[in-house]
């Protein structure tokens, strides 16, 4: 599960299954950011144990859940992202 409070007062709450990481990316000078549940640890392609292998004829699943609400919480203005 991950949880993003704005300091408007809006939350973001995501949770997965079949996921065991979560990969967070953002562009350098960006107030954007990208959230993305993942059943592979990062750079898996060059690690031994980096992810799991589907079979031939086996299937492995995802599913992801985004919910948006408001925070109990406010936080005072900001100029920016830290």
């Amino acid at each position: 599960m991950a949880i993003v409070e704005r300091g408007d007062g809006l939350r973001l709450t995501l949770t997965a299954s079949g996921a065991d990481w979560l990969h967070v990316y953002r562009p350098p000078g960006s107030d954007a950011f990208c959230l993305e549940p993942v059943s592979h640890m990062p750079d898996a392609l060059n690690r031994a144990d980096g992810m799991a292998i589907v079979v031939p004829g086996a299937t492995h699943s995802l599913s992801m859940r985004i919910e948006i609400g408001k925070s109990d919480q406010v936080l005072p203005k900001s100029a920016g992202i830290a």
